[in-house]
């Protein structure tokens, strides 16, 4: 008798605790999913960020670096073209380049060029091209410095592909501009740094650049169609008019119908 009494009292869980203990696993496996969706999330942004980064940071290293050895002379020329979309560099630096002939030799300055182009498999790609010139009679090194003058184009061969997780370059000028304030018996000059979509005309105006790239890291560029990458370059809208970025009294001049300022 004590025995079936004993084998009475142990009993299991009933169905209302079963339920409300698979809805308390329920909750906590989610949360702890959402919690480690939200880890990777974070991740593969970070990584996205650093891809990106390195993309960028190798194209402006390059830049900077040919951009701070431009040969500045009021006799050579520069085409830096601003134009719908994609903008293109064209200047000469002091950097020893080769030349595209079939005699193969250093020169002691070169022309260099930036440029967005697009292939067909690889999709947008920064190029880089340079070709040595050295200044001599000879027709195939000779370069004329003139500004009236358009540069050579670098050959194909001499083009580079930097990155093909570039999408969109645009390039605007720091420009320095001077003008006369007439103030009662002297002229005073100012100066104005702007910031121009188009280019100066004249070298010794350029105060500096400023280089916009879009980068696509590899991962997003997997997912994006190559024949689709066009139009998303072309959702980035090109740069807006001038705008004055400092002012500045530089000194003042006496007033006189020779003094040409």
């Amino acid at each position: 008798m004590k025995q079936t009494q004993k084998h009475l009292g142990n009993h299991g869980f009933t169905l209302v605790e079963l339920m409300v203990t698979m809805a308390i696993l329920t909750i906590i496996l989610g949360m702890a999913l959402q919690l480690t969706e939200s880890a990777r999330t974070s991740i593969r942004i970070s990584e996205n960020s650093t891809a990106n980064d390195s993309i960028a940071r190798k194209a402006f290293d390059l830049i900077s670096r040919d951009i701070s050895q431009m040969i500045n002379r009021e006799d050579v020329p520069i085409e830096f073209e601003s134009k719908s979309g994609d903008d293109e560099l064209l200047f000469l630096a002091s950097i020893r380049g080769l030349t595209d002939d079939t005699e193969i030799g250093e020169r002691p300055a070169s022309l260099v060029t930036y440029k967005l182009s697009f292939d067909e498999t690889f999709g947008p790609q920064l190029l880089r091209g340079m070709r040595g010139h050295q200044f001599d009679d000879s027709s195939d090194s000779a370069l004329n410095l003139n500004p009236e003058t358009n540069l050579p184009e670098i050959p194909t061969d001499n083009l580079q592909r930097i990155s093909n997780g570039i999408i969109r370059m645009e390039v605007e000028y720091l420009v320095k501009k001077q003008s006369l304030v007439n103030n009662e018996d002297e002229d005073t000059v100012n100066e104005e740094i702007t910031r121009e979509i188009e280019a100066p005309e004249l070298i010794n105006e350029l105060k500096g650049l400023v280089v916009t790239i879009v980068t696509l890291d590899e991962r997003a560029r997997r997912g994006i169609p190559t024949n689709r990458l066009p139009s998303l370059a072309d959702r980035f809208d090109d740069a807006k008019p001038p705008k004055i970025l400092s002012k500045s009294g530089l000194g003042s001049v006496t007033r006189s119908p020779r003094t040409k300022h």
